[in-house]
């Protein structure tokens, strides 16, 4: 997976922000690692603004495409979310497909970082700069 290569520097640049581009963009298309990888991201901040329910969201979607892990890991992606939280995100997670999802809802980086100009699109995310 070229988002592992580019967190650890493995015949590229070692860079966090152009690998948690490229791990979404795997997890997007159905690699359960992938989603259990932005699961983790989005628990820990790793160049997304730290959120418990989208790292639920994505250890839940890494469970349905059959991670045998991701289970196991709900109660840890779960942090401060209660139990009435839970239950709307299992709930909704019936029908979320996050390749149907606009990734400007939940996920991207400071634009300037990447050369286009328009970090206001930050202020409108729920993503911070990575950098």
């Amino acid at each position: 997976m070229i988002g592992i290569m580019y967190a650890k520097g493995k015949g590229v640049p070692k860079d966090r922000c152009i690998s948690t581009i490229w791990t979404e963009k795997s997890a997007r298309q159905g690699n359960s690692n992938a989603a259990l990888l932005m699961a983790f991201t989005f628990r820990i901040g790793g160049g997304v603004r730290q959120s418990d329910e989208m790292a639920y969201r994505w250890a839940s979607y890494a469970h349905k495409l059959g991670h045998s892990e991701a289970y196991d890991l709900l109660p840890f992606m779960a942090g401060d979310l209660n139990a009435d939280q839970i239950a709307t995100i299992e709930a909704s997670m019936r029908t979320w497909d996050p390749s149907k999802i606009s990734a400007t809802e939940y996920f991207f980086f400071d634009a300037d970082i990447l050369g286009l100009g328009y970090s206001e699109t930050i202020k409108r995310t729920n993503v911070q700069s990575c950098r």
